[in-house]
């Protein structure tokens, strides 16, 4: 499964890669902004997304609209608490950070059985 990993703060990025990677998974990125994820959605289509809401001055609405108009599965990864979401990511999967390994693991191996 090819994972794409839209974080603007690099060690949460990096240790987000590195769990996907211990669970079988091909990453794509990080990307740290919304362009970056964008161009990576167009050359390799990802099979599911993690995605940080806020990324430096900008959000990723449009990363987060991208993914559903092509069917990509996507996770919301964020600090805010769920009540505080942007509108767009509403009802979107969503783990809260700091990421704690364990419910980490457990979501993503979740979600992955359910896209097999």
């Amino acid at each position: 499964m090819k994972a794409l990993v839209v974080e603007d703060e690099w060690l949460i990025a990096i240790e987000t890669c590195s769990r996907l990677d211990s669970l079988g998974c091909e990453i794509l990125g990080p990307a740290s902004t919304c362009e970056e994820a964008l161009d990576l959605i167009d050359q390799d289509r990802p099979d599911f997304a993690l995605l940080d809401t806020t990324l430096g001055e900008e959000t990723s609405r449009s990363v987060f609209y991208r993914c559903v108009a092509l069917g990509i599965p996507t996770i919301i990864v964020s600090g805010h608490m769920r009540r505080d979401l942007p509108d767009f990511c509403i009802g979107a999967p969503y783990i809260s950070k700091p990421i704690e390994q364990n419910r980490f693991d457990g979501v993503i191996r979740a979600y992955l059985g359910e896209m097999a």
